[in-house]
């Protein structure tokens, strides 16, 4: 498909941002500077004070400010750039800038006259130019005398420089509204991936830091896994070795206790105590238990106690270097023997010497 001469090239985009300046912000802006100079509410008492200095007014603009009934009600809203133009040269007392008014003024010249006189230049070089473009050279320099007349009007009005960040505004903003929701669809869809990746980024080191946390958590638990089978086998060789303890001390009871059984009697046949006779029954020779049958009672514990002494002498000593249990074994017979020694005797002692046993020892 052939390409039309009319499409759109940057240069007529360069004429349309130019007029909509223009007919826009500019426009706005001389709106504002005559409600400055001459409130709405007494236009016509200036207008019917300055009405010879007007000059040759078109019907239509006779029609709007001089209308057949009444007077002129309206805010200056409804007048465009060449109404107002002359309105402010004519009716508001404006001084002249140093080249007069309708003529280019200095670029040094700052004056408010100075400023109207570049917007209505700027103006008239757009709309009569005879073609629809503009070069970017072109535009640069219509720009530049638009936005020395912006700052100057709004430093008078006092608007924190309202009508000057509008012209920034229309010097990028789009031509084409489709083409406008096109571009913003697409920045949207830019930050939006720039979200996303941000998320991703995150979440990734996120990762690495969990799995750093966890390989750290492993490596612990194979150290503590390694401790506790250490102290298995420890605990495991303990409890061998008591076992054997145990089985060694069992030994030993029972050598002990066949010791006693076996030599218990022979033992005792070697105290004699002058003037008293023993009774012994099987039971108490197993368990080195004495009854006292004799008159001479004080003897007895005495006799029995060296029985214990002797055999505790004669089988404890190679028993001692062994755990604490063959001790406390030992012990344990000692004073039962002895404790039951003083009780026979104590019987003996309330029965007269008369007891029932019928077997002694001879002296």
């Amino acid at each position: 498909m052939a390409t039309s001469i009319y499409a759109s090239t940057p240069e007529t985009t360069n004429s349309n941002r130019a007029s909509r300046i223009l007919l826009g912000p500019c426009t706005d802006q001389l709106r504002d500077v005559l409600r400055h100079r001459v409130p709405p509410a007494n236009f016509h008492h200036v207008l019917t004070r300055n009405r010879s200095s007007l000059p040759r007014l078109t019907q239509p603009q006779r029609d709007l400010i001089l209308p057949r009934s009444g007077r002129y009600s309206g805010d200056y809203s409804d007048m465009d750039i060449s109404f107002l133009y002359l309105l402010l040269r004519n009716i508001c007392n404006i001084p002249a800038h140093t080249n007069g008014w309708g003529n280019t003024p200095d670029v040094s010249d700052s004056s408010l006259s100075a400023s109207i006189d570049r917007i209505r230049e700027a103006r008239n070089g757009v709309v009569h130019s005879s073609s629809t473009s503009v070069t970017q050279t072109e535009f640069n320099n219509l720009l530049h005398e638009i936005k020395i007349a912006v700052i100057a009007m709004d430093s008078l009005l006092g608007n924190s420089n309202k009508y000057e960040k509008e012209v920034d505004f229309l010097l990028t903003e789009t031509m084409d509204p489709e083409q406008d929701v096109f571009i913003q669809q697409l920045k949207k869809q830019v930050e939006e991936e720039k979200i996303t990746k941000e998320i991703v980024t995150k979440l990734d080191k996120q990762v690495h830091e969990d799995i750093s946390t966890i390989n750290e958590g492993v490596e612990e638990l194979y150290t503590r896994v390694g401790t506790l089978e250490r102290g298995g086998e420890r605990l495991e060789r303990g409890v061998e070795k008591l076992d054997r303890g145990v089985q060694k001390n069992k030994r030993d009871i029972e050598d002990i206790r066949e010791v006693i059984e076996k030599q218990s009697v022979q033992d005792v046949d070697k105290f004699k105590v002058r003037g008293s006779s023993l009774c012994l029954s099987n039971r108490d020779v197993k368990w080195g238990i004495l009854r006292s049958c004799c008159d001479d009672v004080r003897r007895v514990p005495l006799a029995t106690s060296a029985y214990v002494m002797f055999v505790c002498g004669t089988y404890s000593l190679p028993l001692m270097n062994n755990l604490s249990f063959t001790k406390f074994t030992l012990l344990f017979f000692f004073f039962s023997s002895f404790i039951t020694g003083y009780r026979a005797l104590w019987r003996c002692s309330i029965s007269g010497g008369n007891c029932s046993c019928t077997k002694k020892f001879d002296p």
